[in-house]
């Protein structure tokens, strides 16, 4: 299976997220696919928009939304059952932005 946008969207957006991260309000992502269907190599680019107001880069933690518990473990979880392993090599990396329900850019990495 190739990994697309509109099967990360799906899989991002989903209750099994969403219900460990109530603050999520959706996750916008993007895949650039390197066109190698027998050894697909991935990047992947999401930004989580969050639907709390007061969660900003210094109180996120505290508040339990850690975005690198998220990809690392709950997200590389849903991408096996698509078969896509992080150990496998098929993901090169993974960028990540953090916004706020107003627009503002709250953290970033990659």
């Amino acid at each position: 299976m190739i990994l697309t946008t509109k099967i990360l969207n799906k899989l991002i957006n989903s209750p099994l997220i969403k219900d460990i991260y109530p603050m999520i309000d959706n996750v916008e992502s993007e895949v650039m696919w390197d066109g190698d269907e027998d050894h697909p190599f991935y990047r992947i680019k999401l930004n989580f928009i969050l639907n709390d107001p007061t969660i900003n880069n210094e109180n996120m933690y505290v508040k339990r939304f850690d975005p690198h518990y998220l990809i690392d473990f709950h997200l590389m979880d849903l991408l096996k059952m698509a078969g896509i392993n992080r150990n496998t090599g098929t993901i090169e990396n993974i960028f990540f932005t953090v916004t706020g329900p107003d627009g503002e850019h709250i953290y970033g990495w990659g």
